[in-house]
């Protein structure tokens, strides 16, 4: 998968996932079941997204000789 798209595709689920999440606080009635259903789709796809990236960035984070300071900033984000 290309790291661009890798990169805006955890960028646009965690938005979905954070907009569907605000949006379930007020969301309590039967008929807003597509909010929560859009939450979970969200958050399972933040799961293969994130083995993607945790595995193309694998090889920086290995090699502690290859560490930059972006590296570090994305390592701690990660955790």
């Amino acid at each position: 998968m290309v790291p661009r798209l890798i990169d805006w595709s955890l960028a646009l689920a965690v938005a979905l996932a954070f907009a569907s999440g605000l949006l379930s606080l007020v969301s309590g009635r039967p008929q807003g079941w597509w909010v929560f259903f859009i939450h979970g789709v969200a958050g399972l796809w933040l799961l293969p997204l994130t083995v993607w990236k945790l595995a193309r960035a694998w090889r920086r984070l290995a090699s502690p000789q290859a560490w930059e300071q972006r590296t570090l900033l994305g390592a701690a984000a990660a955790r």
